[in-house]
């Protein structure tokens, strides 16, 4: 894979993880002041691109890198989440999975220095 379309791959997930995390902000806002149909929309999207975060790995499963298996198993556990917090109406949640996307965002962001430091 040349640099620039490593570069590409990886801003295009920032972008995914970026639209993820205002999902599931508005979702826990609509959640917390009972706009119950902004949360159901709010949470499909993010359960949607979640899925496409999931899609991305297929290549890195295929090749057997254990960090797409990882990352598979986290998107599907953030998508169970999302599922029961939107049933339940569990905004503590929401929050737990917005967490964990955000670390996943922060690894994400760093490796673009990684790269140009190797």
């Amino acid at each position: 894979m040349k640099k620039e379309e490593m570069k590409d791959g990886i801003e295009l997930i920032m972008q995914l993880l970026t639209a993820l995390l205002e999902d599931l902000g508005k979702a826990e806002d609509a959640m917390r002041s009972g706009a119950l149909e902004d949360k159901d929309q709010a949470i499909d999207r993010a359960v949607g691109l979640l899925f496409v975060l999931q899609a991305s790995l297929t290549e890195g499963k295929e090749k057997g890198y254990g960090l797409s298996e990882k990352l598979d198993d986290l998107y599907l556990y953030c998508i169970k989440k999302c599922a029961r917090a939107k049933k339940l109406n569990d905004a503590d949640t929401l929050v737990h999975v917005q967490a964990i996307v955000a670390e996943v965002a922060s690894a994400w962001a760093h490796l673009p220095m990684i790269k140009e430091v190797a």
